[in-house]
């Protein structure tokens, strides 16, 4: 009976519609809650603490999105509220607005750079987006401030790796390795062999690679790029195909439209010279890709080359080489081609 008298004659009263708000609150009723507390707001915007009471609880009722308006009021109020930063990242990164998360996470540790979860977010986030010499930095800052954790001496050699400095970055994963034994063993998980075994692929270490996928893969058997990744890369030498086409279908059984497990399948049937069969796999992972890919249109224009049909090859090999002009390989079977069509008699 207070609470609605208090309603009814505190109407115009931006204290007591916070007061009301925060019963229901208390009392777990966000919706009504998150009503007053926009009551509230909008009577007196200065109000303390208001934005922030008003974006947790539409937080509590998944309303994401509604949030971010009320906690962007709260960093200009405040530029140096910690807790409004570390909520506001997060959500920025599950809309996707990627640039947004990493300032917000970047105001953060220049308030706070001593909290060991903030600075993973950071870590992942940058890998994420693409910035990896700025990982590296980043990783190395991290490793001074959490000596004792080896999550960091496995980030930044991540972050190496997606650098291309990958002997740099194998030296990393062993020491993770060593580190992990009398710290933590918990970041030896079938991602970090992965990840350790594609540094050591690109590094040319085609053997020990091998045997990292397959420690990857021992160590979570739900891993499906770690069976994908090795088939693919015994197909690309060649070599244990028959083992090769077992692992990628196995990728594939947990990932059926997969693109890039679909493109490992066509290019296995290619190295068998069954060029029908690829041909059909590899036009299903273009398909399915999420977006363009060069390989993949190499891929398809290889495999129409081998079935003689130069005109469809040359389609797919310039639709790669628009996304990876560098490719010299690439170039040089289209002047090939382009030559071969030009020198061929005209039809009667």
């Amino acid at each position: 009976t207070c609470l609605e008298r208090a309603t009814r004659l505190g109407a115009s009263d931006a204290e007591t519609q916070a007061r009301i708000a925060d019963f229901y609150a208390l009392n777990h009723r966000y919706a009504e809650a998150a009503d007053f507390y926009q009551r509230a707001a909008d009577l007196k915007p200065t109000l303390a603490n208001i934005n922030e009471r008003l974006a947790g609880t539409l937080i509590e009722l998944g309303h994401k999105e509604a949030a971010i308006p009320a906690l962007e009021k709260v960093v200009s109020n405040n530029p140096l509220n910690l807790a409004a930063y570390d909520q506001l990242y997060p959500l920025y990164e599950e809309r996707g607005d990627f640039e947004k998360a990493l300032t917000s996470i970047q105001q953060a540790l220049i308030i706070e750079k001593t909290n060991p979860v903030r600075q993973r977010d950071f870590l992942v986030l940058l890998l994420r987006t693409g910035k990896f010499e700025t990982a590296v930095t980043a990783a190395s800052e991290a490793r001074r401030l959490f000596p004792k954790d080896p999550f960091f001496t496995y980030a930044q050699a991540r972050a190496l790796a997606a650098a291309k400095h990958s002997e740099e970055s194998l030296e990393l994963f062993e020491r993770t390795i060593t580190e992990s034994a009398t710290l933590s063993p918990t970041v030896l998980t079938g991602l970090f062999y992965y990840d350790y075994a594609c540094a050591a692929q690109e590094a040319g270490h085609n053997d020990e690679a091998a045997k990292l996928f397959q420690k990857s893969i021992e160590l979570d058997p739900s891993l499906a790029d770690a069976y994908n990744a090795l088939g693919y890369m015994w197909v690309e030498q060649k070599q244990h195909l028959d083992e090769a086409e077992r692992l990628i279908s196995k990728a594939l059984a947990l990932d059926p439209e997969n693109g890039a497990y679909l493109d490992s399948l066509g290019w296995l049937h290619y190295q068998r010279g069954e060029y029908e069969q690829a041909l059909a796999q590899l036009l299903h992972a273009v398909k399915t890709m999420p977006g363009p890919d060069a390989v993949v249109f190499e891929h398809v224009g290889d495999t129409y080359r081998a079935l003689k049909r130069t005109a469809e090859a040359l389609l797919y090999w310039q639709k790669a080489v628009q996304l990876n002009p560098d490719n010299k390989t690439l170039l040089t079977k289209i002047d090939s081609s382009t030559d071969k069509m030009a020198q061929k008699p005209a039809t009667p």
